[in-house]
C-alpha cells in the first residue's frame, strides 16, 4: 500500500520578488516475496523546499534557495561474516536527515563584465543498521566575468 502527496505554491510578490515553496511525503508498506515473506523495503518520506528570487537593483540579483528531508527505509541485506556461512541477514531501519541551502548574488558591471558570490551548505546524516555517516559540505564560490 502506499500514500503519497505534494503541495507547490508560489507568488510574485511584487515586480521584482518571486517566491515558492513545496512539500511532499511518501509512505509505501513493505512489500512480500512470493512465498509471502515480508521483504523489509518499506519507505516513509517527508520534504521540503523553497526559492526566492529577488531583483534589488537593475544590477543585483539575490537568490535563496533550501530544501529539507526525513526519510525512514527498511533495510535488508546480508553481512559478511568470518565463520560459516559466511553471511548473516541483517534487517533493520536506515534513516536519513538532509537537506541544503543556497544563496547567490550576481552584481552586473556592464553587458561585458558581471560577478557571482554563492554560498552553499549540504547535510546529510544517514544512520544504518550497520554504520553512522554524517557528511556536512561547504562552499563558497566567487567568479567574476568579464570580456576583453
Amino acid at each position: 500500500m502506499e500514500a503519497s502527496g505534494a503541495l507547490r505554491y508560489g507568488t510574485k510578490v511584487d515586480d521584482q520578488t518571486q517566491f515558492r515553496v513545496y512539500a511532499k511525503y511518501l509512505n509505501r508498506a513493505a512489500s512480500n516475496s512470493p512465498e509471502g515473506f515480508d521483504l523489509h523495503d518499506d519507505q516513509d518520506i517527508i520534504s521540503g523546499g523553497f526559492r526566492a528570487e529577488w531583483q534589488a537593483t537593475p544590477e543585483d540579483q539575490i537568490l535563496f534557495d533550501g530544501r529539507y528531508y526525513e526519510s525512514q527505509s527498511g533495510v535488508s541485506l546480508l553481512s559478511p561474516t568470518l565463520i560459516p556461512p559466511y553471511a548473516e541477514q541483517v534487517i533493520g531501519d536506515e534513516n536519513e536527515i538532509g537537506g541544503h541551502f543556497l544563496s547567490k548574488w550576481m552584481h552586473r558591471y556592464s553587458e561585458t563584465s558581471n560577478h557571482a558570490l554563492k554560498l552553499y551548505y549540504n547535510l546529510q546524516d544517514r544512520v544504518f543498521p550497520y554504520a553512522d555517516i554524517r557528511v556536512d559540505t561547504f562552499d563558497i564560490n566567487f567568479q567574476h566575468q568579464f570580456s576583453f
